[in-house]
């Protein structure tokens, strides 16, 4: 049968029209046009609404404290532009550097344009110095080299024995003193020099001491003690005994990574052995006096022993009170060295009267090599006072 045998005759006139061919074209175009246009929106929208990484920035790092107000690490503030409207949302990868060397790579989820990351010094620091920062994000990265100056680590640790006058009892005792050395990094700009009392509560000290007859006293200790103002801690001990002492500490340091050399600091035990030494002691004091015609001559007899088994007294000091009237009133009597001494030593009286006689015994000291062939002698003296009465005449 043929197309259209059945129609009217002025309808198998249009289905042979021309025209027929040019609507089924039109079609055909405007799907391809459609087609094009969902493309062209499709990218429109990835550009625009996309979450494609464009530039990176490290721009700075910041030092920041815990709730106690001590600092506990640093803040890096990162920027992240997206190339369409919406935030990035990717991982990235933060890497900190110390001397060229990676010693922390952190993963950091990115969400938005402004990225803050806490990091603690346990998780980074090694030593003091400069620090550089590498962030990489989508195949973009940026550097912050010099980002920030670690000044809290110190490299050794300094052991002393130092003497402090108390004023309630008017004496001089001696004490402890660890200065952690802190080396600080020779760059101006940075203005930021170690202060204790920042970062002292993360500061712990185990000290060790032994007296002269083997007994071991442990002493554990927080730098948090320190005054704000003081760079060494002063630990106030007991020194009963004379003789040698073993002093050794063991600092550390919880604000460094756990497998870094300087987490903790040993002192030098060449450095830690003090010898404390003891004033001497005056036992007893007599006197005998004969009476002239112009003067009383009496005679004082001093015996004092010094309680070191190397000990010695050297020498004596004697003030006869009676300055304002004897050009004389002073002598000095060298002891023979021996731990226990015993003197005798005359002097006139012209002026009746009651008068304190001030008895100083010295010991033989302890030499200490200062340098440049120069010795202290830290002596250590004993004091007492004797009245008489002098009746001339």
């Amino acid at each position: 049968m043929n197309e259209g045998s059945d129609l009217p005759l002025n309808e198998k006139k249009i289905l042979k029209s021309p025209h027929r061919k040019a609507i089924g074209i039109s079609t055909k175009a405007v799907l391809t046009m459609a087609i094009i246009m969902i493309i062209i929106s499709s990218l429109g929208f990835y550009f625009l609404y996309g979450n494609n990484v464009e530039k990176v920035l490290v721009l700075d790092v910041i030092e920041v404290a815990g709730e106690d107000g001590q600092y506990q690490g640093i803040q890096v503030r990162l920027l992240v532009l997206s190339g369409g409207i919406r935030p990035v949302n990717e991982t990235g990868k933060l890497d900190v550097y110390f001397e060229e060397d990676i010693v922390l790579s952190r993963e950091v989820k990115v969400n938005s344009d402004l990225v803050k990351v806490n990091l603690k010094y346990e998780e980074f620091a090694v030593a003091n110095g400069i620090y550089s920062f590498r962030f990489t994000l989508g195949g973009v990265s940026d550097n912050l080299t010099n980002g920030y100056y670690v000044r809290h680590v110190p490299g050794n640790l300094l052991i002393d024995v130092g003497n402090i006058h108390d004023p309630e009892t008017n004496e001089v005792r001696s004490i402890i003193i660890l200065t952690p050395d802190i080396l600080q990094y020779p760059i101006l700009e940075y203005e930021r020099y170690f202060k204790p009392e920042f970062y002292n509560r993360y500061f712990n000290i185990e000290l060790t001491v032994i007296d002269p007859y083997g007994e071991k006293t442990v002493i554990e200790k927080s730098m948090y003690e320190w005054d704000s103002n003081r760079s060494s801690l002063q630990i106030d001990l007991d020194w009963k005994l004379a003789g040698n002492y073993s002093v050794s500490a063991v600092f550390e340091n919880l604000l460094v990574q756990s497998s870094s050399d300087l987490r903790k600091l040993l002192t030098d035990p060449e450095k830690s052995r003090y010898y404390v030494n003891k004033p001497p002691i005056i036992d007893n004091i007599t006197h005998s006096s004969i009476r002239t015609k112009q003067t009383v001559n009496i005679s004082l007899t001093v015996r004092a022993h010094d309680i070191e088994s190397n000990g010695a007294i050297q020498y004596f000091l004697i003030n006869w009170g009676d300055s304002f009237y004897s050009p004389y009133s002073f002598d000095e009597v060298i002891s023979v060295g021996k731990s226990n001494s015993i003197v005798t030593i005359e002097h006139a009286y012209n002026i009746s009267g009651c008068y304190t006689i001030l008895i100083t015994a010295a010991d033989n000291g302890i030499n200490y090599d200062v340098g440049n062939g120069l010795f202290f002698t830290g002596k250590e003296y004993a004091f007492r006072s004797y009245d008489v009465k002098i009746e001339n005449g």
